[in-house]
C-alpha cells in the first residue's frame, strides 16, 4: 500500500510539474504577442521606425530560443519568426539610404540562413522576398534554399554558395565574383549583368537561365549545365567552360577569347557574332552549332 501511495504522489508531482511549465509557457507567449503589438506599432511610426526594427529583431531572438528550449512546440513558433522576418524584409525597399536598417536587413538575413542550416525543421519562403543593394563578403551559404529571392544590385563577396539552391531567383546586377558556387541550382534564375568573375561554378545548374552580359572572366564553369541559356553579350573571357552542357544556349555576341571549351556540348547554341579568338576546341560537340562567319 506505501509503495502505491508514493507511486500516485510521483504522478502528481509530474502532473503539477508539467502544468507549472505550461503555464511558464503561455505566460511567456503572452509577453511576446504583447512585445510584438508594441514593436509592430513603432516600426509603422516614421519617428520611431529603428527602434521597431530593432524592437521586432530581438523579438525574432526570443522565438528562435523559445523553439530550442521547448522543442516539442518549435513547430508552433517557427512561423512567429517566418511572419516578424517577412515585415522587416518588407520594408527595405522604401529604406534603401538607411544605413542602420541597412546593417538589420543584413543581420536578419544571416540569422534566418543560419536557423535554415542547422537543420532545425525550420523552412523560410524566400520568394516572397526582394532585397536591392545589400552586401557582405566572406559569409557561408552553403546549402541553403533560397529559392524564389530577389538579389538586385546585391554584392555577395566571395561567399560560399556550394549546393545553394537559388533557383528561379532574380539576381540582376548582382556581384559574386571570387565566390562558391560548385553544385549550385540556379535553373531558371535570371543573372542579368552579374559580376562572376573567377567564381567556381563549376557543375551548377543554370539551364534556362538568364545570362545577359554577365561577367564571367576567369570563371570556372567545368561540367556547368547551360542548356538553354541565355549568354548573349556574356563576357567569357579565358573562362574554363570544359564539358559543359550548352546545348540550345545563345551565345550571340558573347566573348568567348581564350575560353575552354574542351569536351563542351554546343548542340544547337548560336554563336553568332561571338568572339572565338584562341579557343580550345578540343573534343567539342558542335553539332548544328551557328558558329560566327570567317571575315
Amino acid at each position: 500500500m506505501t509503495v502505491y501511495l508514493w507511486i500516485v504522489r510521483e504522478r502528481k508531482k509530474e502532473v503539477d510539474l508539467k502544468n507549472k511549465q505550461q503555464e511558464i509557457i503561455q505566460i511567456k507567449v503572452s509577453e511576446l504577442n504583447k512585445v510584438y503589438v508594441d514593436a509592430v506599432n513603432q516600426f509603422y511610426n516614421e519617428k520611431t521606425f529603428i527602434a521597431g526594427a530593432y524592437a521586432l529583431l530581438a523579438l525574432i531572438d526570443d522565438w528562435i530560443n523559445m523553439s530550442k528550449d521547448y522543442e516539442e512546440k518549435a513547430n508552433d513558433y517557427y512561423p512567429k519568426v517566418s511572419q516578424i522576418s517577412s515585415i522587416i524584409f518588407s520594408a527595405q525597399y522604401n529604406n534603401l539610404d538607411n544605413i542602420l536598417f541597412h546593417k538589420i536587413i543584413i543581420e536578419l538575413f544571416e540569422k534566418i540562413n543560419k536557423l535554415d542550416q542547422e537543420n532545425t525543421g525550420f523552412y523560410y519562403d524566400w520568394s516572397r522576398v526582394s532585397l536591392h543593394g545589400i552586401e557582405f563578403a566572406y559569409n557561408n551559404l552553403s546549402s541553403t534554399d533560397l529559392t524564389g529571392i530577389e538579389l538586385i544590385n546585391s554584392a555577395l563577396y566571395s561567399t560560399e554558395l556550394t549546393y545553394t539552391k537559388m533557383n528561379f531567383a532574380t539576381l540582376i546586377n548582382i556581384e559574386l565574383s571570387g565566390s562558391n558556387l560548385f553544385g549550385a541550382n540556379l535553373i531558371s534564375s535570371n543573372l542579368s549583368g552579374a559580376k562572376m568573375v573567377k567564381a567556381d561554378l563549376s557543375w551548377a545548374i543554370l539551364n534556362s537561365s538568364i545570362l545577359k552580359k554577365a561577367d564571367l572572366t576567369d570563371a570556372d564553369l567545368t561540367g556547368t549545365n547551360l542548356k538553354s541559356a541565355n549568354l548573349i553579350h556574356a563576357n567569357l573571357t579565358n573562362s574554363n567552360l570544359s564539358y559543359a552542357d550548352l546545348t540550345g544556349a545563345d551565345l550571340t555576341y558573347a566573348d568567348l577569347t581564350d575560353a575552354n571549351l574542351a569536351g563542351a556540348n554546343l548542340t544547337n547554341a548560336d554563336l553568332t557574332n561571338a568572339k572565338i579568338t584562341n579557343v580550345n576546341w578540343d573534343n567539342t560537340n558542335l553539332d548544328n552549332t551557328k558558329l560566327p562567319e570567317l571575315s
